[in-house]
């Protein structure tokens, strides 16, 4: 996280422009700062303190696009934040972005041969049940190997 922090922080100059749209920061941010977050997230395991994290993180880009200042009072900051940013919360929604390259691993493992060691993980994990895993994520019918590899063929 300090890494995608201090890379935001290089850019610093670019979100303090008022003069660029807030469609082209986070074009720049989905990019730059963005990409860089998301490498490996596939295998992360999410705790709620990680989440926290990650969307503590986003808001605090997200006010520094808009170049807004951080406000105590919450009903003036959420406002704000809606009136200036719903469009780009929309395209910056790190949570989501992580869950769908999961999702994607996922079925790119769940298409392999079963003596291979990644899909041989996968199959322990969807045993054991361990909390914040990756297979944790998946909907609640789905909890045995069969119906999982079933849906990843439906790409």
């Amino acid at each position: 996280m300090e890494k995608v922090q201090g890379l935001f922080i290089l850019h610093n100059g670019i979100w303090k422009d008022r003069d660029l749209s807030i469609d082209v920061k986070v074009r720049l941010y989905n990019v730059r700062v963005l990409m860089v977050l998301r490498y490996g997230s596939e295998s992360w395991t999410f705790t709620q303190k990680i989440l926290q994290n990650l969307r503590g993180f986003a808001g605090r880009c997200y006010l520094r696009m808009a170049n807004m200042k951080f406000s105590s009072d919450k009903t003036v900051r959420v406002n704000e934040m809606k009136l200036k940013l719903s469009e780009a919360i929309s395209k910056i929604d790190i949570i989501r972005q992580i869950e769908k390259r999961r999702w994607s691993w996922l079925g790119h493992i769940l298409r392999m041969e079963n003596d291979r060691n990644p899909r041989k993980a996968v199959e322990l994990e969807l045993l054991s049940n361990i909390p914040g895993s990756l297979t944790n994520h998946l909907p609640m019918r789905v909890r045995n190997i069969r119906d999982a590899t079933r849906l990843a063929t439906d790409r």
